[in-house]
């Protein structure tokens, strides 16, 4: 099995001008993926600022904010070309600069050391998401807007196992960025990505690609698009935006190198963004709790593939077989035993572990779901009510 290194795309070292590859001090350490337990305990939150008011992204989706681009009252095309495309985002994609302490410098004294990421204004009221790589461990965040002003900026929340974070500056005449579906997303579409690549001077870097897939896993992060839309250290926190101008997945991480011995194949084009659906609801969770929730069935799963479908005689090729139900749990209340085999909830078909706990990411405790789901060749539904995962 080949392994490629995974690049954190921000931050970038201040002045560094490299090819994509660990440039990255700041970056923290990989954490390993959920052990097939949709109940492992998330990583903590990082909360310093409640949030006043809650956000509501999807709105953002459905018309052009307050004072967005290009003129109120225009309508804007529902499919626009690439200069188009940035020219509705630049103003609403930010430079993040933060200031970290790096150890001790040669008379004991704290060493500091600047970075770079990219983030997206969501609201009128300053609010900007970006990855919690780009601020973690910060004692200063600096975000310049594409007008040239600049804020400090402080950290309202930020949640490592989903790599999300949200800030917050204090400024008017902003112009939000729309978000869009990313369930929508098809394989093969176009997309745009905006950040900071390297910290070039001149501004923001643009680059075009493709949807290459979707679905996929890297370290922690779960539900991801793969796309081969070209981004670097610094793209990290940046928007990745569809044919309409919409925010679809925000930048995170990027393939890079060769696995195995010098001369072996060379990682090209395979980079990845998180979806906007999930970050939606890490930033709602955020904003009105002030710490990610997260729902939970109960239980431990792994994917069914066509493999194990044929070694074991089962009655799909996809979905997620159960191998342990909890007790007193969502989904032992609702009659689900190990062996059954989940397809589906709320209609939306499950052919892998990741997309149930995408779906346990985007629908909150306390929502009532219909899994369906086969036990032996019977196929089966039950309605159920989503549990708040435990700290552990």
């Amino acid at each position: 099995m080949m392994k490629y290194r995974v690049t954190l795309l921000a931050p970038v070292a201040a002045l560094v001008v490299a090819v994509a590859v660990a440039c990255t001090p700041s970056a923290p350490a990989k954490t390993s993926s959920p052990a097939l337990s949709e109940a492992a305990a998330p990583a903590p939150i990082t909360q310093q600022s409640p949030a006043a008011t809650l956000l509501s992204a999807n709105a953002a989706a459905a018309t052009p904010p307050n004072g967005a681009q290009p003129q109120p009252g225009k309508v804007i095309p529902s499919t626009l070309n690439t200069v188009e495309i940035v020219k509705l985002l630049r103003p609403s994609v930010v430079h993040v600069q933060t200031e970290l302490v790096a150890g001790l410098d040669r008379l004991g004294r704290p060493a500091t050391q600047t970075a770079i990421g990219t983030g997206s204004i969501v609201d009128g009221q300053g609010r900007i998401l970006t990855n919690n790589h780009v601020v973690e461990g910060a004692r200063k965040i600096t975000v310049a807007l594409d007008d040239g002003r600049t804020f400090t900026a402080r950290l309202i929340g930020a949640d490592p196992l989903s790599d999300l974070a949200v800030i917050k500056i204090d400024a008017d005449n902003l112009t939000p960025v729309r978000l869009g579906d990313s369930d929508a997303l098809q394989v093969g579409e176009d997309v745009v990505a905006i950040g900071f690549a390297l910290d070039l001077e001149g501004g923001a870097s643009v680059t075009k690609g493709v949807v290459s897939a979707l679905e996929r896993s890297v370290d922690s992060l779960e539900g991801l698009i793969q796309t081969d839309t070209d981004i670097n250290p610094g793209n990290s926190g940046g928007p990745l935006a569809n044919s309409r101008g919409e925010v679809v997945g925000v930048n995170t991480r990027a393939l890079r190198g060769s696995p195995g011995s010098i001369g072996g194949p060379e990682a090209q084009g395979i980079n990845f963004a998180i979806s906007i659906n999930q970050a939606k609801a890490i930033m709602q969770s955020i904003l009105e709790k002030g710490h990610v929730v997260r729902s939970y069935l109960g239980v431990n799963a792994v994917t069914v593939t066509p493999a194990t479908a044929r070694s074991f005689n089962l009655p799909v090729e996809r979905g997620v077989v159960l191998q342990s139900v909890a007790p007193n749990t969502p989904a032992s209340r609702a009659g689900l035993q190990a062996n059954d085999i989940i397809v589906a909830m709320d209609g939306k078909a499950i052919s892998n572990f990741p997309t149930l706990l995408r779906l346990l990411t985007v629908n909150p405790p306390g929502a009532k779901v219909n899994v369906e789901y086969f036990r032996g060749t019977e196929k089966r539904s039950a309605d159920l009510t989503l549990g708040e995962r435990p700290a552990q």
